[in-house]
This record gives C-alpha cells, sequence and structure tokens, in this order.
C-alpha cells in the first residue's frame, strides 16, 4: 500500500540503518571485524575446514549502537561432541539428559531434526593446559523460534550436518606429493656433496 514515492524513501531509510550496523564494529561480539570483514573471514572458514560457525547473541543497546545484535563468529573446530578428542566422530555420542544423538557437535532428536549445538570453550584436540568445558545452544529460540546459531557449509548429501573441506579428497595426495619433493630436494644435496677420502699405507720395518 506504499506510493512509489513512499517506498523509496522506506529503503533508503532501511538501507541507511543497517549500513549504521553493519559497518561499525559494534555488530561484531568480539569488537574486532565489522559485517563485511566478518563474512570474508566466515567465507575463509568455510573454505578451510568445511563450515563456519556464527553465534547470534544479544546485548542492550547503547548510545552508540541502537541496535542489539551481536554476530560471534567461532572456530568450527570448537562445535565438537562433550568430552571428545575432535579427532574422530563417535556415532554413538547422546546427550545424557534427553537421549538425543550428537553427530560431531550437532545434535538431532528422534526426528533427525537439529535441535542443539555443543561448543568448546577452547580446542578440543588442543594438548596445551586448559579446562574445556562444553555449552549446549540451542538451534532455535524457544519463544522466538529464531536460529541461535548459523552453520554455514554446503550440504553434499542428505541429512548432513556438518560441512567437508573443499582439499578433503586430495589432501592425502598432496601430502604424499610434499613427500615426495622433499625426499627429492634432500637427494639432490646429497649429490651435491663433495665426497674426499684420505687413505694412507703403513710400512713395516
Amino acid at each position: 500500500g506504499l506510493s512509489p514515492e513512499a517506498a523509496a524513501q522506506w529503503q533508503r531509510t532501511a538501507e541507511r540503518e543497517f549500513a549504521l550496523w553493519a559497518s561499525s564494529k559494534h555488530c561484531d561480539a568480539t569488537r574486532v571485524n565489522n559485517f563485511y570483514e566478518i563474512q570474508q573471514t566466515a567465507c575463509l572458514s568455510w573454505l578451510m575446514n568445511g563450515d563456519a560457525c556464527v553465534l547470534l547473541e544479544y546485548e542492550k543497546p547503547c548510545r552508540d549502537m541502537p541496535y542489539g545484535l551481536r554476530l560471534h563468529l567461532i572456530e568450527s573446530d570448537r562445535v565438537s561432541t562433550p568430552n571428545s578428542g575432535g579427532h574422530n566422530v563417535n556415532l554413538y555420542a547422546t546427550d545424557p539428559d534427553n537421549g538425543n544423538r550428537i553427530f560431531n557437535g550437532v545434535e538431532v532428536d528422534s526426528g533427525n531434526r537439529v535441535v542443539a549445538y555443543h561448543i568448546c570453550s577452547t580446542y578440543p584436540s588442543s594438548s596445551l593446559y586448559a579446562r574445556k568445558e562444553w555449552k549446549r545452544i540451542k538451534a532455535f529460540g524457544s519463544r522466538t523460534g529464531t536460529p541461535n546459531v548459523l552453520m554455514i557449509y554446503e550440504t553434499e548429501r542428505a541429512e548432513q550436518y556438518r560441512g567437508v573441506p573443499y582439499l578433503a579428497p586430495v589432501i592425502e595426495s598432496l601430502k604424499q606429493l610434499t613427500r615426495y619433493s622433499e625426499a627429492e630436494m634432500m637427494a639432490a644435496v646429497i649429490n651435491g656433496f663433495f665426497t674426499l677420502f684420505i687413505t694412507s699405507t703403513r710400512y713395516s720395518s
């Protein structure tokens, strides 16, 4: 029911308000990047790790930022099954409170619907001395139904809950190629050595 002039004015106002939030580092929960830099980092994480995880958090609006939405981009390696090392996938892990199955940090109910994500306080596979605690975050808000977690990845198979890195199919070949190249370079270095043997003849009187 808006006139063309009113619609154009509404569009300009919406773009201005979005730019106010997106161009500010207040949109980042860690106060490091603006919205466009967060997208760049998320895209790079998606390519390297197979997926990117974003938490939608809210803070009380302040004078400098009237909007409370905050994006918290975390390392996807931290999304893992509780009490696991992060090196393997336990297909039989369950949540002791409700019996839901957990696939690599993604909790699904009996209907295979994603209901929560389990996020470790540090890297699960890290050998550094750090207390590892897993926090369960609901996939959708109980009151609003809006997403609390955005898991960004490309689905390749049915009932796929995590992404696959782009280099995963060829990572073994790349590793073998690296070893072969290093062996060839070492062989060339050894062949370039100048070896000198000193011999003596000992006579007895």
